[in-house]
C-alpha cells in the first residue's frame, strides 16, 4: 500500500509541476485551476491516510 501510495504522489507531482510550467507561460487555463485544486486535495487525503497508517503501526 505504501509502494502504491508513493507512485500515486510521484504522478501527482509530475502533474503539479507540469500546471506550474503552464502558469509561468501566462496563466493556466480554469480547467487547470481544477485540476491544482483535486491535486491539493488529493495530498490532503493521502497525507491523512499516511498518518492514520503511522498511528496502527
Amino acid at each position: 500500500m505504501r509502494a502504491e501510495l508513493s507512485h500515486v504522489g510521484s504522478n501527482l507531482n509530475q502533474i503539479a509541476k507540469a500546471l506550474n510550467i503552464a502558469e509561468l507561460g501566462g496563466g493556466a487555463a480554469p480547467e487547470l485551476r481544477v485540476v491544482t485544486q483535486v491535486i491539493d486535495d488529493t495530498r490532503k487525503a493521502m497525507a491523512a491516510l499516511r498518518d492514520e497508517l503511522q498511528e496502527r503501526a
